[in-house]
């Protein structure tokens, strides 16, 4: 798999006050696809854009943190799903990075990695102003059962 890009994914979990909040995990060395084209019916066109995105099973994760699925997720305390990223549906995912300098945190070995600082997304303004590279996610598909380390990876669809 060709990878060209790195991607912040937002998971959204539900707090204690039933209010959004999304927590942000950098994953690197990813394959971001993405196709515009145009609908059109009668006298109406409308823009279309898809996006696809494979995260190959070894990719580099911010601060090491792990996949689980998305039922698994559900079930952590806020204090335990910072150690984890899943990919839910109706969920976001960026190319590139979201975080700017005052909310990174480098690895002291790997100026590559590193994580974000502790700050829930909890305004989605703030993120659709990257509307370019930023989609919600539509679909997704676990390719990580069989096959090799190589070729094993999770894929994202999305609008």
């Amino acid at each position: 798999m060709t990878t060209n890009s790195d991607v912040t994914i937002f998971n959204l979990r539900i707090g204690a006050d039933r209010r959004e909040k999304f927590y942000a995990t950098r994953i690197l060395g990813v394959s971001w696809y993405r196709t515009e084209g145009q609908s059109v019916s009668d006298n109406n066109r409308k823009a279309a854009t898809k996006c696809v995105v494979r995260i190959p099973f070894n990719a580099i994760t911010e601060g090491g943190k792990q996949y689980i699925s998305e039922e698994e997720y559900k079930k952590l305390s806020d204090e335990e799903a910072e150690r984890y990223w899943t990919i839910q549906k109706n969920a976001y995912i960026m190319q590139g990075e979201y975080v700017t300098a005052e909310q990174w945190q480098f690895d002291t070995f790997s100026f590559r990695s590193g994580v974000i600082l502790k700050e829930a997304i909890e305004d989605l303004a703030k993120l659709r102003k990257y509307d370019e590279s930023f989609i919600t996610i539509t679909e997704y598909a676990d390719n990580t059962v069989r096959g090799t380390d190589r070729t094993k990876h999770w894929r994202i669809g999305g609008a």
